[in-house]
């Protein structure tokens, strides 16, 4: 059995004090710094879909969530059931107004049955199409 992790010792240069826990703590700077800081970073630009919706009427995973869709504007985002027949399909995605809710608007609007589905995200910009699948539960 592994002991557990030893708590994360935080050491004063002299001009800063640390209260509290790893978990929770706060940092306090008696002194500013008289450096130029640099803050470097990474932006993700990669989609990621989330793609379990439950249509059953409250709010919780009410839509297919697509993260970082937004990056794409003139994204086309397509859903078709395991025939592969298209069922649904919006032109700029946003996770706001022009979403997926487990509803068709191919043909017709049409309440879709609880199963499978298929995605294609067309980002807009020539890139190669995002594809997976999807999971509706009613």
């Amino acid at each position: 059995m592994q002991s557990p992790a030893s708590p994360i010792e935080f050491k004063s240069l002299g001009q800063a004090s640390f209260t509290g826990t790893e978990s929770d703590g706060t940092v306090a700077s008696a002194l500013s710094p008289s450096a130029k800081l640099i803050s470097l970073g990474t932006l993700s630009e990669k989609i990621i879909v989330y793609n379990a919706i439950s249509a059953d009427g409250d709010t919780r995973n009410a839509i297919m969530r697509i993260a970082n869709i937004g990056l794409y504007p003139n994204n086309t985002v397509s859903i078709f059931n395991r025939w592969g027949d298209k069922v649904f399909e919006v032109k700029g995605y946003d996770n706001d107004r022009h979403v997926f809710r487990g509803d068709g608007n191919v043909g017709g609007s049409v309440e879709l049955p609880a199963g499978t589905y298929f995605y294609k995200i067309d980002k807009g910009d020539g890139s190669p199409l995002v594809s997976g699948y999807l999971s509706l539960k009613r």
